[in-house]
């Protein structure tokens, strides 16, 4: 055998050996457990009144198991409050055909409003009982709101990114304390890997490991452009207040982290971020 075709076959080994490892990496992608969860806004997001705005389903589809069960932990935040919680949920069902995707009605729950700093802690709640619901093991990191108006979906959500900043240094630093004196506690301990979970069926939290469904360091901003958000007027309408009068309107604060045209967009970018197929 001659050295070209020694090298030949070497190469075609090569070759093998990289394409296994990205067949390898990419069923690694999909078999991950998630560590993010989303929250929509619904009116100019997901639908404009009655009307299902396009890609909304698409959006949906990327989002749902073949058996029907969603992939990834996902909550709805909507200020809607003139109508009962049943029956906003039976109607948001049946505009984005929810139940001919998953094969299960939506739940309803009844939360302050945005840009309350309450609301997104309630979510943050909700969306690890919809990881504990989806048999999740791993600790939701990342939240991302996807919205149309920058006063209560963008607002709202910096807002609580910024609370998460201040609660992670804060944990770190108890932790660091913890480790000076010596007596480090096991809350203090990594428990990756290891069920988030009690291994009570219940999705509620029992009361000596509530802090555990709140383990999100970060909420980012989508602002999509099917809604109220109008591009050529945003910069004009930075340093006006159209929340409530009693509340101080931080122009930053109503700046999203990224922007996109509809919700299949914004879909797409967080699966991209996360590396999420």
């Amino acid at each position: 055998m001659n050295i070209s075709l020694c090298k030949f076959f070497i190469n075609q080994q090569i070759n093998l050996i990289q394409n296994l490892r990205h067949l390898s990496s990419a069923i690694n992608n999909q078999l991950a457990e998630p560590q993010f969860g989303l929250l929509f806004d619904i009116d100019g997001v997901l639908t404009r009144g009655r009307k299902l705005l396009p890609y909304t389903r698409d959006a949906f589809r990327n989002l749902v198991k073949a058996n029907g069960e969603f992939r990834i932990p996902t909550l709805f935040v909507t200020n809607a409050g003139n109508e009962l919680r049943l029956s906003k949920a039976a109607k948001l069902t049946q505009i984005l055909g929810i139940s001919k995707i998953s094969g299960h009605q939506l739940q309803y729950t009844t939360i302050v409003g945005k840009p309350s700093e309450v609301t997104f802690y309630h979510a943050e709640y909700l969306i690890s009982r919809h990881a504990h619901e989806l048999g999740l093991k791993q600790p939701i990191k990342r939240l991302y709101v996807v919205g149309d108006n920058p006063d209560t979906d963008v607002y709202g959500a910096n807002v609580y990114n910024r609370y998460l900043q201040r609660r992670s240094l804060s944990r770190v630093n108890q932790i660091v304390s913890q480790t000076t004196i010596g007596t480090l506690t096991s809350s203090g301990k990594n428990i990756s890997g290891k069920n988030l979970w009690s291994s009570s069926n219940s999705a509620e939290p029992a009361a000596d490991n509530i802090e555990q469904y709140y383990t999100a360091e970060s909420l980012e901003s989508i602002l999509v452009c099917t809604g109220v958000f109008n591009r050529e007027t945003y910069d004009e309408t930075l340093g006006k207040n159209h929340g409530h009068r009693d509340m101080f309107i931080d122009a930053e604060l109503r700046k999203p982290k990224h922007t996109c045209e509809h919700v299949l967009d914004a879909v797409k970018l967080i699966f991209d971020i996360e590396q999420f197929r």
